[in-house]
């Protein structure tokens, strides 16, 4: 199996739910949100970390924090949607990512949801997606290496939002 630098990403700050939202997946970032989304960018350039490919779950708040990631795309591919990113659904995420991943994408980014991005890690770190309990803050990012499969990753690091503000 190829080792490969995963990069899970919760979405920056997000309007509240409620009656404005009546379809959770339309709610956009706030203008923090947005500041967020923007520093985190600002952290993969200035940290050199180059992506091979970038994924978002389809909803808004996830796209808006994908999308100023774009420029750390080394190739013409630039942002691609999975809907199992908006799901507890690992084997079918971890499916569409073999899928979609080729032999040269050594630097992958998914951007998504709590509770799935804990599940997901504890997941890739364990073999069980409830054994760790590893809370994502907004516009939190964890680092994982190695085959993109249950159990097969090691812990790399987290950055927080504030981590990356404080950076830059």
């Amino acid at each position: 199996m190829t080792e490969r630098t995963l990069y899970l990403i919760r979405h920056a700050q997000a309007d509240e739910r409620g009656p404005r939202y009546p379809d959770d997946s339309l709610r956009p970032l706030i203008k923090k949100g947005h500041r967020q989304a923007e520093v985190l960018a600002a952290a993969f350039e200035t940290l050199e970390l180059p992506l091979d490919r970038l994924f978002s779950s389809p909803y808004l708040r996830a796209l808006e924090t994908a999308r100023p990631l774009e420029g750390a795309v080394q190739n013409q591919r630039r942002l691609d949607t999975l809907q199992p990113l908006a799901s507890s659904d690992y084997g079918e995420l971890l499916s569409a990512l073999s899928r979609q991943i080729g032999p040269g994408d050594n630097a992958v980014a998914c951007v998504g949801h709590e509770p799935y991005l804990s599940e997901l890690t504890s997941l890739l770190l364990t073999g069980d997606p409830y054994r760790l309990d590893t809370r994502f803050r907004k516009a939190a990012t964890v680092i994982l290496q190695g085959p993109i499969a249950a159990g097969a990753m090691e812990l790399h690091g987290m950055l927080t939002a504030r981590m990356l503000k404080r950076l830059l």
